[in-house]
């Protein structure tokens, strides 16, 4: 346009220019490479040398860091747009983009605890390994660590979809990040879903006595109040007169799916570590064995949950490790842990209140369920585990399942010869069996309980 013209442009149109930017320069449009990627380098420095000299200005980022922070957060999105149209066989891109990588995570690790930077930044982040994948690994330790540091409430879902997609997509690499932040990342997670505690001092069954549902609505009044002091909402008086009662109930209600989504993110960062044997030698280091010994436990407990997201989340991590650990266990110090506990898990899983045969996500778990007894009773001795099996699901009082361990010893005996399309129908039989199996054993309970009503 010449150095004489003046435009004026929202943060929004520069946006829509920066992606057209990056489009050109990313795509087979230009015939000379070199050009493009010239201009797309230019462009990068430009706006990386926006951010370093908001940086270097210390004294007015102290004296007003929220006004820093915007102005550098609003770079951080041209440059994401920038990136955006950019794929992962950008290979020539690959130095401007670490580049700005490292920018940005100066930048964030400046303003850790700016909401704009924090989002800004990880949205970045989410693009950076969708494109350089294992590359990036290298460059984001720090800034993750930062990231865990300064986790809470309302921004650990953001942090874990990050860490979730560094473990899936640059899995390898992703080793050495795990071990440097698995301690503090799983004891922040215990902090967050411990701050849901209070939820669970409400009793939700209907049929309880008059003074009971008196407590229960002094309890929701109580959780009520405590969600807007939390997040500083301002009540309407005459709304909250009016109708307390439905709106703690609400405010209760949303408390439950938010402590909900944050135990799904955990248990997904627990499938991701535990699917391979990649972090196995890591999480088994002196400094992580505790907390390592510690998550197994949980997800052993979990299989008791009475959400059955939880029990089936459970069961798949523990048939996710035990595809490779009973491999990897040459010395049978983990015996124990794959044979009697995994099993005795099984079973509390069976008698779960969540774990109702004809509920479609059930049906998820009982197949989780019915591969981890079979790989079982493949390695640890076929007849000898088949009557540890049975013994055990007696002691519970579902002996009414032992057409099942039957159906289960006649497909662990010729495991060994089947193909594994062979393998695959016999695990769909065999949930079947056990889905018939199951709904028979607790009809009885069923029928006394309505019975009652």
């Amino acid at each position: 346009t010449g150095n004489q013209a003046r435009i004026s442009l929202s943060i929004n149109d520069v946006m829509f220019v920066c992606e057209c930017m990056g489009f050109l320069c990313s795509s087979n449009f230009t015939s000379r490479t070199e050009v493009s990627f010239g201009l797309f380098t230019q462009s990068c420095q430009a706006l990386r040398s926006s951010l370093m000299g908001i940086l270097s200005h210390k004294q007015q980022c102290e004296l007003d860091p929220n006004l820093a922070g915007n102005r550098c957060s609003d770079i951080i999105r041209l440059i994401a747009s920038l990136t955006k149209p950019v794929t992962g066989d950008a290979k020539r891109l690959q130095e401007p983009l670490a580049a700005c990588l490292q920018t940005i995570l100066a930048i964030f690790c400046a303003f850790p605890n700016h909401s704009s930077v924090r989002s800004t930044t990880v949205f970045f982040l989410h693009r950076m390994v969708t494109c350089l994948r294992e590359v990036v690994v290298p460059y984001i330790g720090e800034a993750v660590e930062v990231l865990v540091k300064h986790t809470t409430q309302e921004n650990v879902l953001q942090v874990s979809q990050l860490v979730n997609q560094v473990i899936v997509q640059a899995k390898r690499p992703a080793v050495s990040l795990v071990d440097f932040i698995f301690v503090p990342y799983v004891r922040k997670y215990e902090q967050i879903l411990g701050s849901y505690a209070y939820l669970d001092n409400i009793q939700h069954d209907n049929n309880t006595k008059e003074e009971d549902q008196e407590q229960n609505k002094a309890n929701h009044t109580i959780i009520a109040n405590k969600i807007q002091q939390q997040h500083k909402l301002q009540a309407n008086p005459n709304q909250a007169n009016g109708n307390s009662e439905n709106g703690a109930s609400a405010a209760y209600s949303s408390q439950f799916q938010e402590r909900d989504e944050v135990m799904r993110c955990y248990l997904g960062f627990l499938r991701h570590i535990l699917a391979t044997s990649d972090f196995h030698g890591a999480l088994t280091q002196p400094k992580n064995k505790k907390t390592y010994e510690k998550i197994l436990q949980n997800v052993l407990d979990g299989c008791a949950s009475p959400d059955i997201n939880v029990v089936k989340q459970c069961l798949m991590c523990l048939e996710s490790m035990l595809k490779w650990g009973v491999d990897l266990d040459k010395s049978g110090d983990w015996k124990s842990f794959y044979g009697s506990e995994v099993t005795l898990a099984t079973v509390k899983a069976l008698l779960s209140s969540a774990m109702k045969p004809n509920d479609a996500k059930a049906s998820l778990a009982l197949s989780s369920l019915v591969q981890i007894h079979q790989m079982q009773g493949k390695h640890y001795g076929g007849s000898g585990y088949i009557e540890f099996l049975l013994r055990t699901l007696r002691q519970a009082g579902l002996g009414g399942l032992e057409g099942y361990v039957r159906q289960l010893s006649m497909f662990v005996s010729s495991a060994s010869s089947d193909s594994s399309s062979q393998q695959h129908q016999a695990t769909a039989t065999l949930k079947n069996y056990l889905r018939d199996a199951l709904r028979a054993v607790k009809k009885p309970r069923q029928q006394h309980k309505n019975n009652n009503n």
